[in-house]
């Protein structure tokens, strides 16, 4: 069986893990608590009489489970750490960096939604990433990043009745709504 990474680059480096999966947890946590004074009031009013769902669920459960997994990760942590005898601090630089990136990516990505609504934002978002963690075929790049917020929106909007943000500007709102009209005609 594999040996975990986790403490391996020295017990500085997993005190700081351990800090940062302690952030993590306690973050996603009050963001899975807190989430319904965020969302005041959403989803498709035609189908909040019959459906339970509302647009808080799902950030819900994916904060709820980002901040369980992240209890995990600090008690997987929190078994290597030795004693106090250590107190240098040893970091792979890149490996931090990559996480940085990615934030930054998730935070630009959070400031894009009220602008360019959904779609348009996570289209940019998914091309980025996907790139960013390696994929450089640009045809797959371009396919993946086109279905993924098309299929997402049908998913939730069409079988869900979760509505999703729309772009303040009318001609990329109005595309979107026609494109599910479209989809919903073909599957319904």
């Amino acid at each position: 069986m594999e040996e975990s990474p986790i403490g391996q680059e020295g017990p500085a480096a997993a005190r700081l893990e351990l800090g940062i999966a302690i952030l993590i947890a306690l973050g996603a946590g009050y963001l899975a608590v807190a989430m319904p004074t965020f969302v005041d009031e959403g989803g498709i009013q035609q189908a909040q009489d019959f459906l339970r769902l509302s647009p808080v669920f799902f950030p819900r459960l994916s904060f709820g489970l980002t901040s369980l997994i992240s209890i995990i990760l600090v008690i997987r942590i929190m078994k290597t750490l030795p004693g106090r005898e250590t107190r240098t601090l040893t970091l792979d630089g890149k490996k931090y960096l990559n996480v940085l990136i990615m934030s930054v990516l998730i935070v630009i990505y959070a400031l894009m939604l009220p602008f360019f609504g959904y779609g348009f934002a996570t289209l940019l978002a998914v091309a980025v990433t996907t790139y960013f963690l390696g994929m450089r075929a640009w045809l797959p790049l371009l396919a993946f990043s086109l279905v993924t917020p098309v299929l997402t929106r049908f998913i939730f909007e069409r079988l869900l009745a979760i509505s999703l943000p729309l772009s303040r500007y009318d001609p990329l709102a109005e595309f979107e709504q026609e494109l599910m009209g479209f989809l919903a005609g073909i599957f319904f």
